[in-house]
């Protein structure tokens, strides 16, 4: 359960903006050049978070993670 926990909450960072430190320092660092707003970061955000989340799970999955005990 927690390694499903924390590949979502890592991958969950993609979604929106303020969702991952990294982001909201390259936004910080761009100044007045950093054109992209939350509804369009968010349009290629959402399809990039629920691929790898998917992908993540069914890796997962596949190698057998273990269940709590």
């Amino acid at each position: 359960m927690w390694l499903v926990l924390s590949r979502a909450s890592g991958f969950a960072a993609n979604l929106t903006i303020p969702g991952s430190v990294a982001t909201l320092i390259v936004r910080r660092a761009a100044g007045k050049e950093d054109t992209i707003g939350f509804l369009h970061f968010s349009m290629i955000g959402l399809p990039v978070t629920l691929l790898t989340t998917s992908l993540g799970a069914a890796l997962l999955w596949w190698i057998g993670a273990p269940t709590p005990s």
